[in-house]
């Protein structure tokens, strides 16, 4: 598996090695009841008010791994290249994805400049290639060991179209499986907002009514208290508002 990417330069490590280092990084910064007891009997409480101001300015700069997950084609790695500051079009920056057959075979990780963001491309589940499948348990476990999941800080899930049951399955393992947060986006939103129902519903009440809706339909589907973490993206508004067009 490729590693840590900046830019376009070429990682030296793999994925499960630096998240590994991530880990073993944090367990330092997590100090027992007896280290700060020590630490008070030798050095008083001015000793400990300087370690734990250590302590927060190391915890600031621990990288924070954000996995991006969902169907093959749901547009993951132009989300990455969006996340790391380019726009669709741009020719420089990272190649993310692109490659003959059904896009991203590996897990990678992208670092956003100046951050302590990683962004990790992983594979589309639910493709045609049979190590990628998840609809099984045996499947969401083989996937869950391979890309090593519970590394993971946050998920981004992607959907591209209308929700089905290969997300309910993926926000199923993320939220109960592994017990971590995650966001929900939906993508290509510009062709959702053009069939003959939503554009009945836009036509009427608003552009609003037809994202409020959408997101409310997320909502009981994943069966989540809000939709605060649901978003909403299309190339097509990205497009026009780059142009300076009001839509």
């Amino acid at each position: 598996m490729s590693g840590l990417t900046k830019s376009d330069s070429a990682p030296s490590q793999s994925i499960s090695d630096r998240a590994n280092d991530y880990r073993q990084q944090r367990e330092t910064l997590v100090p027992t009841e007896d280290s700060w007891r020590k630490l008070l009997q030798e050095g008083g409480i001015k000793a400990v008010l300087q370690k734990k101001k250590e302590l927060d300015d190391q915890w600031r700069k621990q990288p924070v791994l954000i996995a991006v997950i969902g169907q093959t084609g749901s547009g993951k790695s132009t989300l990455i290249r969006r996340l790391l500051g380019y726009q669709p079009d741009d020719l420089d920056g990272p190649t993310i994805g692109e490659s003959i057959g059904e896009c991203t075979k590996e897990a990678k990780e992208y670092l956003k400049a100046d951050t302590g963001l990683v962004y990790i491309d992983l594979p589309g589940v639910g493709s045609t290639t049979a190590a990628f499948a998840f609809n099984t348990s045996t499947d969401q476990d083989a996937y869950f060991k391979r890309f090593k999941l519970e590394k993971i800080d946050y998920f981004l899930l992607l959907s591209q179209n209308k929700f089905n049951e290969q997300e309910k399955l993926l926000a199923e393992y993320i939220k109960k499986k592994l017990n971590k947060k995650f966001s929900f986006i939906q993508t290509k939103m510009d062709q959702l907002r053009g069939e003959f129902g939503n554009k009945k519903i836009e036509r009427h009440q608003g552009f609003q009514a037809v994202k409020d809706m959408i997101r409310e339909d997320i909502k009981k589907q994943l069966d989540l208290d809000s939709a605060e973490r649901i978003f909403l993206i299309s190339n097509d508004v990205i497009e026009v508002e780059r142009n300076g067009q009001q839509r």
